[in-house]
């Protein structure tokens, strides 16, 4: 695994050395797997966005999210929803769920998390027939996010 540190936003987290980091002034980090066909329609994919959290609480902020993922995503079947704790995280939820995009099967890994007044939302995306060979690997890489205290 190769480490990521990005001290502007103050976390830590290892991907592995193979994945690309895509460049995305939308995103704080994307990383993508190496293409494993020519003509693939899908790369497996780890994403971060940051967002303030405008003093909302963490479970209105939770609600609306799973609200906003069954509305809006097709197929959408969540497979687990639990608290999670992480590194520097206040307050964490996971959530496991699979859902078509363009006839393309996706099965994603989804933690949110808020630390201070910022949701971190974390995504890990692959399509469901590689799902059992890269939830391991998102286990990995999701064990070692850590949001790091600020320094004095």
């Amino acid at each position: 695994m190769k480490n990521y540190f990005n001290p502007e936003v103050g976390l830590r987290m290892q991907f592995p050395e193979d994945w690309q980091e895509i460049a995305n002034p939308n995103v704080i980090f994307l990383w993508m797997a190496p293409i494993s066909k020519p003509q693939a329609a899908f790369r497996t994919n780890v994403s971060l966005i940051m967002e303030s959290a405008f003093g909302a609480p963490f479970l209105q902020i939770l609600m609306k999210t799973r609200m906003g993922l069954r509305q809006q995503l097709q197929q959408f079947e969540e497979l687990e929803a639990v608290p999670v704790q992480m590194a520097g995280a206040a307050e964490g939820y996971k959530i496991h769920y699979q859902h078509q995009v363009e006839g393309l099967q996706l099965e994603v890994v989804y933690f949110l998390l808020l630390h201070e007044d910022a949701i971190y939302h974390l995504h890990f995306n692959t399509l469901q027939t590689l799902s059992k060979s890269m939830l391991p690997v998102f286990e990995e890489m999701a064990q070692s996010f850590e949001i790091l205290p600020e320094e004095a």
